[in-house]
């Protein structure tokens, strides 16, 4: 195939991205069942690192990145509920604000969007390495807020990212001493990890392992605490 159909290709697809109001798609892997003869966590967790340990982690608002209403109103919700949810979007509404009821409805659409799409791929990674039986696997939910752009973005997709490697001078996070601790203790839970095959650390509260019953995970917010299935509800809506 010649390289300029690719360029124009992408370019279409670029300006389709564009036209729903997000950020443009990246190429991606395809399953044409010889280099990648199936998905490669579907069915199941696969059993060439079933020995590997693993860590699978979201930030509460990830996809707020690929969003730019920020003046959306409260109608503006939720015709974008109803978009997600169909006849459950009263529900949904419902369980956003009880859990947040003073949130922006950007950062409400943000949130629900991002359950939609990464913590519901997330839970199935985590839950399928758990239920194959090796290594184990832990979770985490990155909840503190980004003070970038007047805090608009929330905990915004990559916040996370910076403070794993205890760099302190990421304008997402900022250099607060609470945004220094928080560096400290996920970088000290990735360096346990790598040197023990265990997060745990002094910085954190111990950190079980996740599994399909209990849900177990840390969550790095003004306090670092450890709950089971947080925001379960939300969890539910999206099936």
């Amino acid at each position: 195939m010649p390289w300029t159909t690719l360029l124009e290709t992408q370019a279409k697809l670029e300006l389709a991205d564009r036209a729903r109001g997000e950020a443009p798609g990246a190429f991606a892997p395809v399953i044409d069942g010889t280099t990648l003869p199936h998905h490669p966590w579907d069915p199941e967790a696969p059993a060439v690192s079933a020995d590997v340990p693993m860590i699978v982690s979201t930030a509460l608002d990830e996809r707020a990145y690929r969003m730019a209403d920020f003046g959306m109103t409260e109608a503006g919700l939720a015709t974008f509920a109803q978009k997600l949810f169909g006849d459950g979007a009263a529900d949904a509404m419902a369980a956003y604000r009880a859990e947040a009821p003073d949130e922006k409805p950007f950062l409400l659409a943000a949130r629900m969007e991002t359950d939609r799409t990464f913590r519901k791929s997330a839970f199935t990674q985590a839950e399928r390495k758990a239920q194959q039986g090796g290594a184990p696997v832990w979770a985490y939910l990155w909840k503190a807020p980004s003070p970038a752009a007047g805090g608009r973005f929330g905990a915004v997709h990559g916040i996370d990212v910076a403070p794993s490697l205890y760099n302190t001078r990421s304008a997402l996070n900022g250099s607060s001493p609470e945004a220094v601790s928080l560096a400290a203790a996920i970088a000290s839970s990735w360096a346990a990890f790598a040197a023990n095959g265990t997060p745990d650390n002094p910085r954190i509260p111990h950190w079980p392992a996740y599994e399909p019953k209990r849900r177990a995970t840390l969550i790095f917010d003004n306090t670092i605490t450890v709950a089971d299935d947080p925001r379960g509800a939300m969890r539910k809506l999206h099936g």
